[in-house]
């Protein structure tokens, strides 16, 4: 009986330390690198430069990005449970939006919709973004599916840690 409790125990430390290690910490200051990113504002717009700060706990992100370019400098911030619930944020332009976070393996899946009015971008915006670390924890690439009232766009954002 006692070997077999040492059996399930075992079992039980390697498989909680197998989740523990497929959940990376996206915590840092990460700056996007341009050259390898595939990312615009906009279908024809410019690249911007971003910057992402991020903490994360065992089960919360939250997380500060700029985008800054020729356009001026946008800002956003949110705070989510790492959980799979859709939650309340605030989303571009101080509006209400909905947002969830949750694990698929080592990747932190994000999905956010927002309501738009006026002019030619009013509608459903929706997002799907896939946060994904590399081995070494210096790369962090942003794949994100964006749909909404003009189309569908696909982005990929290269973040170097700083």
């Amino acid at each position: 009986m006692l070997r077999k409790s040492a059996v399930y125990l075992s079992v039980i430390l390697l498989v909680s330390s197998i989740v523990y290690a497929a959940t990376p910490d996206f915590s840092g200051k990460w700056v996007m690198n341009k050259a390898k990113s595939e990312f615009r504002m906009g279908p024809d717009g410019p690249t911007p430069n971003v910057t992402l700060s991020v903490q994360q706990a065992a089960d919360s992100i939250k997380v500060s990005q700029t985008f800054s370019g020729e356009n001026g400098e946008f800002n956003q911030e949110f705070d989510l449970k790492i959980n799979g619930q859709v939650q309340e944020i605030q989303g571009f332009g101080n509006q209400p939006a909905k947002a969830s976070a949750k694990w698929e393996a080592s990747a932190l899946l994000f999905d956010f919709t927002q309501e738009f009015q006026g002019g030619d971008a009013s509608g459903t915006f929706k997002a799907n973004e896939r946060w994904e670390l590399s081995a070494d924890g210096k790369t962090l690439t942003i794949v994100t599916k964006l749909t909404g009232p003009m189309g569908e766009m696909n982005s990929k954002r290269v973040m170097e840690k700083q």
